[in-house]
């Protein structure tokens, strides 16, 4: 396997990786009903925001 191959391999590997954690963290995310996010958000201001939730829909956006 020449270089170039196996390069491309490393990328779609990590690809296939990154893909895997944005799974998981979507799956965290659906396990938190939404009617409990809007409580959550609702019971704080915007400059005091849910750490836990920003950082849960966050994460899954930058890894999508």
């Amino acid at each position: 396997m020449n270089s170039s191959s196996r390069g491309e391999l490393d990328t779609f590997g990590s690809a296939r990786y990154k893909l895997q954690q944005a799974e998981l963290a979507l799956a965290c995310l659906r396990q938190v009903p939404a009617e409990i996010a809007v409580e959550m958000r609702r019971a704080r201001s915007l400059t005091n925001p849910d750490l836990r939730l920003d950082t849960f829909f966050f994460s899954c956006l930058g890894l999508a």
